[in-house]
């Protein structure tokens, strides 16, 4: 009988020791999530910093210099028109280009040839493209864009021609902000 009741405390004081065992090792899993989440959380305050200031986004006044700047918070709508502005800024003076959204004004392929002209103006003759072409517009703008300043094709030409007159507003509009990233700013090449 009392190998039986010397067996029984055995096992539980094992289970307590596993108990406090468990609780420790759920301790330190927690406290590991919790600096990951704060490591996350950061990194995506500075992505948004960054990407606020790509945009202009205004600084909030007393920021603390330690650390990134903390921007004001700017809608969607903010972001968007900021970009179509700048677009219609450089192929303002472009024939058979009327930007005025992210889906119609980019249908045809040239919008997209005038954005790279602007800063390519010796790539292509940007006066012998007809707006009815519309594959050899976009393939000419994605290419030109690939090759010369570096621009991911992240539009595929079949995509946008099966699209026909109503282009995915997001899709043309992420593309057009990685054009923004990559040229705005950017000298005039006489390539």
């Amino acid at each position: 009988m009392k190998n039986l009741q010397k067996k029984k405390k055995e096992r539980e004081e094992k289970r307590a020791e596993e108990a406090v065992k468990w609780k420790e090792q759920q301790a330190a899993r927690n406290k590991k999530l919790q600096e990951q989440r704060r490591a996350d959380q950061a990194a995506a305050k500075n992505k948004k910093a960054n990407i606020m200031q790509m945009f202009g986004g205004k600084v909030q006044a007393g920021a603390s210099s330690a650390g990134p700047p903390r921007m004001m918070v700017q809608n969607a709508n903010s972001i968007k028109a900021k970009l179509l502005d700048w677009c219609k800024r450089i192929t303002s003076e472009y024939p058979n280009v009327k930007i005025e959204n992210f889906s119609r004004s980019w249908n045809n392929g040239m919008a997209f040839c005038a954005v790279i002209h602007h800063f390519y103006p010796g790539a292509f003759n940007f006066d012998e493209l007809d707006p009815k072409e519309r594959r050899r517009n976009f393939d000419l703008a994605f290419t030109t864009a690939e090759s010369l300043a570096n621009i991911m094709p992240l539009l595929d030409t079949d995509d946008m021609i099966m699209m026909k007159d109503t282009p995915d507003w997001k899709c043309v509009f992420t593309y057009v902000q990685s054009l923004y990233r990559n040229l705005n700013g950017k000298p005039v090449s006489p390539v």
